[in-house]
């Protein structure tokens, strides 16, 4: 079974914050997703994570 993992999700051209969500199957850039509670589709442009750990350490940017 495939670890749930939680992660923000912002917009790459202004930094805008979309949302909160989470998957258990792997994030890799060029993937696309939909955000809990949406029908709204988005293509992964880029990961980051913070090496702080904090409750969401993992962004994507879309």
């Amino acid at each position: 079974m495939a670890e749930v993992v939680n992660f923000r999700v912002v917009n790459e051209e202004n930094g805008a914050l979309l949302g909160i969500s989470s998957c258990d199957h792997p994030l890799e850039v060029g993937t696309s997703f939909k955000m809990k509670g949406t029908d709204v589709e988005y293509t992964i442009r880029s990961i980051s994570i913070d090496p702080d750990p904090v409750e969401f350490p993992i962004t994507l940017k879309v």
